[in-house]
Parts: C-alpha cells; sequence; structure tokens
C-alpha cells in the first residue's frame, strides 16, 4: 500500500474508532471529532509509519552494523529473564548464560499511541539456540538466530529492581525460519548476572527488559 493510501486508511479508521469510543448520544461533528483529534493526538498515529522507524543506537563506538538492505518489520518490547548456571557456589566460579524467555509485546508507535499492552511473540531457547516466535494474532514470522555482533551497553544504561547490570546490545541473524532475517537486542535494561558463583543456586534468573527489532 502506497504512503498516501496508507494515511487515508488511517484517518478512516480512527474516526471510526473516535464514534464507537463516543457514549450514546453523543452527536459526532466536526467540532466533537476536532476536539478529540487534538486531546488525544490522533494525527500523531497518522504520522507513525514503520519505514521510518530509526533503530537505536549506542551513541558511542563500536556499533552494532547497521542493517543495510533490510525492512523493519517487528518493534517489540521483552520482558522476562536471562538465565544462568553455576557449577558451584565458589567465588572463582563465574556464572554461565545458558538462554533466555521472554514475552514479546508490540512496541511500534501505533500500538503505544492506543496505550495498549498486546503480545505478539515469545522468545526462547531451542537447545542452545535463540528462538523468536511472531506466530501470535495470526502472525507467520518465526527464526532461529544466531549471534554475529555485539556491543556492550552504553554508559548509564538502566538497571532491574535488583540493581542487576544490562546486558549487551546484539545483532542476531536468522539461520532458518521464515518473514525475519535478523533481530537485533538494542536499549536493555537488568539482566546481567553477578560477576562470581559465590551464594548463588545452580541455576538463577535474572530479570530484564529490552527492544527486540526485527527485520525482513
Amino acid at each position: 500500500m502506497h504512503l498516501s493510501g496508507l494515511v487515508i486508511f488511517s484517518v478512516a479508521l480512527l474516526r471510526s474508532v473516535q464514534a464507537a469510543s463516543l457514549p450514546s448520544g453523543v452527536e459526532i461533528n466536526a467540532a466533537n471529532t476536532s476536539q478529540l483529534e487534538r486531546r488525544t493526538d490522533w494525527w500523531g498515529l497518522v504520522r507513525c509509519y514503520m519505514g521510518s522507524a530509526v533503530l537505536p543506537q549506542r551513541g558511542a563506538d563500536p556499533e552494532l552494523p547497521a542493517p543495510v538492505g533490510l525492512k523493519v518489520k517487528h518493534i517489540a518490547l521483552g520482558r522476562g529473564t536471562q538465565n544462568y548456571t553455576c557449577t558451584d557456589d565458589q567465588a572463582t566460579t563465574a556464572p554461565v548464560a545458558v538462554g533466555a524467555l521472554a514475552t514479546l509485546y508490540d512496541n511500534s508507535c501505533w500500538n503505544r499511541a492506543f496505550g495498549r499492552e498486546q503480545t505478539i511473540g515469545s522468545h526462547y531457547f531451542v537447545g542452545s539456540s535463540p528462538f523468536f516466535d511472531f506466530r501470535m494474532e495470526g502472525g507467520e514470522d518465526f527464526a532461529t538466530v544466531k549471534g554475529v555482533a555485539k556491543v556492550s551497553a552504553p554508559d548509564g544504561a538502566r538497571t532491574n529492581s535488583q540493581g542487576a547490570g544490562a546486558v549487551d546490545w546484539l545483532r542476531l541473524d536468522a539461520t532458518s525460519g521464515s518473514g525475519i532475517k535478523a533481530i537485533y537486542r538494542v536499549d536493555t535494561a537488568g539482566g546481567k548476572p553477578p560477576q562470581t558463583c559465590e551464594g548463588m543456586a545452580p541455576n538463577f534468573e535474572v530479570d530484564y527488559t529490552a527492544q527486540y527489532w526485527a527485520y525482513q
């Protein structure tokens, strides 16, 4: 669909949403519609176009390799855990990453403008391989991926509620699946394990959030 057609469709959709959300007995006229648009910034939705979204950057070298020749398809907020193991509880032993488990929520500007929290997928590991599944709500995209680049989270990156630091930013390229060629993990918060296994359980989880940008 051309952008002009998308804008026309969007305006029609927004007016139908406005009409459906008004109490019974309220007349739809130009004045009422104009007030609603100003109050809720409906026109921000019309200006929202996935193709104009810009992948977050650290703001300092090194940066992740750019998604040259690719188009963004999903922007998701992942909330879940990074998972680790310890062979013992000694200060000389470092935790080993063994996977992650996260729910993926629509984080596109369309969805944020409506204030919804819509689940669009999940992220977990199949064996030692990261897997992303966007086949919720009628979607068809999924991918097994492998890491091809990583950079540390920028200075000042957010911690989780327990004070754990932010895990690395990643570029992950698809090795199999459908509809996805690459996924970026950026804007991370939390998820980083302690430096040693001292006092830790054999298996433990660290809460984290991250943005996941999926490209085709």
